[in-house]
């Protein structure tokens, strides 16, 4: 029992076993000004008989062939190979008195997921979706928002609440003091906390900007330079992997 066997299927041509003659061999060959190595057949495939019939009859030249080779891996048949080609690419020999027999020799082209992409490359593919809109702030280290706390009180002038545990290791962002009738003395107040991490040593501190106020281990933190925190929106700024992903995505090549 044949440990391989190939499958044809088109629009016209329901999924079908054939038995063509070759030499059942593939090659890999680098694919010139590519990254990537191609996996093709070594010799191309002739059909004869009712499979020569199969693509001969074909009304549409141009109708995609696809051809699928399968091997036997335990008791499953596993797709190995994929590719295509039409009866317009093929050559066929109607046969006479020395060659009864009508052949069909058909060069099949790889279908994968490079064959995939080098058709869509030249699409052009609208990427505003393709992820957020990058915040960008010009800052020295890493700018870390602590997040906010928020409570009820009687005075305009309350102390800054501490919930998060950030007393003298931080800055006060922003703070809002609103009048709010469901809350208990008419004022609620907010307070957000903000702060730059600089890494130095636990004896040093960063060797860019100053100001520095040692954290912990390597750590340091200072307040935000104002001038330096202003945040802008690049309009058509997004993470380079997420365009990828999403391009590759809009292609549908897997």
């Amino acid at each position: 029992m044949s440990r391989t066997r190939v499958k044809i299927s088109s629009t016209s041509i329901t999924e079908v076993e054939i038995s063509p003659i070759w030499l059942g061999e593939f090659t890999r060959s680098i694919v010139r000004d590519r990254v990537y190595y191609e996996h093709e057949l070594k010799d191309d495939l002739t059909l004869t008989g009712d499979d020569f019939a199969l693509i001969n009859d074909l009304e549409n030249p141009c109708e995609k062939v696809l051809v699928i080779v399968e091997r036997l891996c335990g008791e499953d048949w596993n797709e190995y190979w994929r590719g295509s080609f039409t009866k317009f690419d093929t050559q066929r020999d109607f046969g006479g008195i020395k060659v009864p027999q009508c052949l069909l020799t058909a060069k099949i082209k790889p279908e994968n997921a490079y064959t995939c992409l080098q058709l869509e490359w030249d699409d052009e593919i609208n990427f505003h979706s393709a992820s957020a809109v990058i915040s960008v702030k010009s800052t020295a280290g890493t700018y870390e928002i602590l997040g906010s706390c928020t409570f009820c009180t009687d005075t305009l002038d309350p102390d800054p609440c501490d919930d998060l545990v950030v007393s003298g290791e931080a800055c006060l962002e922003y703070q809002n003091i609103a009048a709010d009738p469901l809350c208990a003395g008419g004022y609620r107040a907010t307070f957000s906390y903000h702060r730059v991490i600089g890494v130095g040593t636990p004896t040093e501190p960063p060797p860019y900007d100053t100001g520095w106020t040692h954290l912990s281990g390597n750590d340091w933190w200072k307040c935000p330079d104002d001038e330096k925190i202003q945040i802008g929106v690049l309009g058509n700024g997004r993470r380079f992997d997420d365009t990828l992903e999403y391009i590759l995505a809009q292609t549908g090549c897997g």
